[in-house]
């Protein structure tokens, strides 16, 4: 994934299909205390912007919106979290389907 031109190679990213909505679920099994990412539009994206909600064994840890050229550096806590989802929306619709929300080198830190 690429934002704001620089590419981060060990990226999450949604799919580009429509709909344009999805989330992925990790175990996480209490063993970790920090994720760091940085959240952004991919550069390719034909969609200038999108949602993207973290959360952990029911709680938000983070909710917000992805702007094309605007990635924003992450820090969140996920001590003692046994269950991580991250879900994204493309704001554009299926009109917009070649469009990538990222998670560039995105870590989890014990």
């Amino acid at each position: 994934m690429t934002l704001r031109g620089k590419t981060y190679p060990d990226s999450l990213s949604s799919d580009s299909h429509c709909p344009p909505r999805g989330s992925i679920e990790y175990n996480l099994g209490t063993q970790w205390s920090t994720f760091t990412f940085t959240a952004g539009m991919d550069d390719n994206s034909a969609a200038t912007s999108g949602t993207l909600t973290i959360s952990a064994d029911d709680e938000t840890l983070w909710t917000g919106t992805v702007t094309l050229g605007r990635p924003r550096d992450l820090t969140l806590s996920v001590k003692d979290k046994v269950r991580m989802t991250i879900a994204y929306t493309h704001d554009e619709g299926c009109e917009a389907s070649d469009s990538w929300v990222a998670l560039g080198d995105a870590t989890l830190v014990r």
